[in-house]
């Protein structure tokens, strides 16, 4: 089992927890669809690849991260190996919470009409 941080903008938490494999991550994001948003150090964070098809209403952005918001629930995880499996992440949960702003979809509205940022 590796180790993830779940990002849930519903609830505004993030807490730690631990997955196997694909089935683990569809369940944990709530999702059959994923994709990754890739960060520095290797690190990334699963995301339902369909989430802003479906209408969202809570996003999460982490700031310093990457770039803008995503939509839905999301699972960041450490890089990955040499034969691409996910290690443990490398950036420490406090680091995680500390950076994550919750986010409704007039707030996701107001940060692209600020070009990226907030007015």
């Amino acid at each position: 089992m590796k180790k993830a941080y779940l990002i849930d903008p519903e609830k505004k938490e993030v807490t730690e927890v631990f997955f196997s494999g694909l089935d683990d991550i569809y369940r944990l994001t709530g999702c059959d669809c994923i994709d990754v948003a890739r960060l520095s150090a290797g690190e990334g964070i699963y995301v339902d690849d369909n989430g802003l098809l479906k209408e969202p209403e809570f996003f999460f952005w982490i700031s310093g991260f990457y770039p803008h918001p995503l939509a839905g629930r999301g699972l960041f995880v450490g890089p990955v190996d040499r034969d691409g499996y996910e290690k443990n992440p490398v950036t420490v949960i406090e680091d995680v919470r500390k950076n994550t702003v919750f986010l409704t979809a007039g707030q996701v509205g107001a940060f692209w009409h600020g070009c990226g940022g907030f007015e």
